[in-house]
């Protein structure tokens, strides 16, 4: 996973040297994936409380109708891809405290978040305005949540994510395919949990990588092979020949072979 560093600039052609990498759009030099970061550790900036981070997500909306007044909407869900990783927590032999991170290789929702980083805040406000902080009377906390844009009432992650057939814990492959995904041009992180209520999420459109086509080819190859065209009016459906196998398919053939 890419990992931005906080470098002043006197020392730039030091971790240049080191194998940093810039990014002229974000303005930051940072140290891509399959280097060592360790050669870089006092450019690597104060760890972070987010327990949540992905190298590949999505900005997701799926169909849902608000618990109130039953208005149709788009709902908004945070999906991580796999590859994802998870902040877990552990003793050592010492009784001291270690934390270290998890990685998952299923796909999963990020919700009830409680936190996430600037440029991820910057683009819900633009592209999802009803997705926002509020307080939840049934948690008796503030997370990032979807709401009405009828009657503007929250709309709790429980029904949403961990309700089987809700909005982002979809049932069927056809409940999948009427989600729309968006790409994140950034790194995700946050401060929530994962729910892991989508296992097909490599058919939802807009999501693209190698293992998203490969399943689609072969989706597609099964849909091709099993395809039944129907003969004119009068004519029959030819049959595949018939098979001899058995004792009586052996039997026969001995027999034509004497012939």
């Amino acid at each position: 996973m890419r990992i931005d560093l906080n470098v002043p600039y006197p020392q730039k052609d030091e971790v240049k040297k080191l194998g940093a990498r810039w990014n002229p759009s974000k303005r930051v030099w940072y140290v891509p994936d399959g280097v060592d970061p360790a050669p870089f550790a006092r450019w690597l900036p104060a760890e972070s409380d987010f327990n949540l981070r992905a190298a590949e997500a999505y900005l997701v909306r799926s169909p849902a109708r608000c618990w109130r007044c039953s208005e149709p909407f788009a709902a908004v869900g945070l999906l991580m891809a796999p590859g994802f990783e998870m902040r877990d927590y552990d003793e050592d032999e010492h009784g001291e405290e270690v934390r270290f991170w998890f990685r998952h290789d299923e796909w999963a929702f990020a919700h009830y978040i409680t936190d996430l980083p600037p440029a991820v805040v910057k683009t819900l406000k633009s592209e999802a305005p009803l997705y926002r902080p509020a307080f939840s009377k049934t948690t008796q906390t503030t997370y990032w949540a979807n709401h009405c844009p009828a009657c503007k009432v929250l709309q709790g992650d429980f029904n949403l994510f961990e309700e089987p057939d809700g909005a982002f814990f979809p049932m069927s492959v056809n409940h999948v395919r009427r989600m729309k995904a968006t790409r994140l041009a950034m790194p995700f992180e946050a401060v929530g949990s994962p729910s892991f209520g989508i296992d097909e999420a490599d058919l939802l459109p807009g999501v693209r990588s190698p293992r998203t086509e490969r399943r689609r080819d072969v989706a597609s190859e099964r849909l091709r092979q099993t395809i039944f065209v129907k003969p004119p009016v009068g004519q029959s459906t030819p049959l595949p020949p018939r098979r001899q196998g058995g004792l009586m398919g052996r039997l026969k053939s001995l027999i034509g072979g004497k012939r």
